[in-house]
């Protein structure tokens, strides 16, 4: 895609989220809205633990566990009426699409989302704007590390506090209201 065509893409979407009342909302992943972790890395007590705890899913053929964070759904949901969502994440895209598949089965998150992955990014392991299909002033991120993103893009970043559940202590109970400050 040429330059001249992805303005042109991104001009005809600002016009479509507008005509819809919407921005573009980018979400990361990790740490944002799940947790991820080797299943090999817990401990045999935590394992079973695993069981017993709800939004906590193996994936991968079971060499992963991802803990959705609290109040997922609900956020999705009301997120939905007022932005088109996608996820910006540091992650691989086969990560990454592994883990919509579970999202989209989980909750309600938007069917066609984009997925933007670290293959995606020009400059490695930094985060910016100019690989997305939207322009920059209807453009929303959150994400638990600042320091990922290109500096042109930190007016449009609200910083969430950073999500790790694991490792899973029995009869701690998990008090996160982040998405809903959100």
């Amino acid at each position: 895609m040429t330059l001249e065509e992805m303005n042109r893409f991104r001009d005809d979407y600002m016009q479509r989220l507008l005509s819809k009342k919407k921005l573009h909302l980018l979400l990361d992943l990790d740490h944002t809205l799940v947790h991820t972790i080797l299943f090999e890395t817990l401990m045999p007590i935590e394992r079973k633990r695993i069981e017993k705890i709800d939004d906590a899913y193996k994936i991968f053929d079971g060499k992963y566990v991802m803990k959705l964070r609290s109040g997922l759904r609900e956020f999705l949901k009301e997120v939905s009426t007022m932005f088109d969502v996608s996820i910006y994440t540091m992650g691989s895209r086969f990560y990454a699409e592994g883990a919509i598949k579970l999202l989209k089965i989980e909750t309600v998150f938007p069917k066609n989302s984009w997925v933007i992955s670290r293959e995606d990014c020009i400059i490695d392991g930094q985060k910016a704007l100019d690989v997305v299909l939207s322009h920059k002033k209807v453009a929303v991120i959150v994400d638990d590390i600042e320091e990922v993103w290109e500096e042109s893009c930190l007016n449009n970043l609200i910083k969430i506090r950073r999500y790790k559940f694991f490792p899973v202590e029995e009869g701690i109970e998990e008090l996160d209201n982040e998405l809903a400050r959100i």
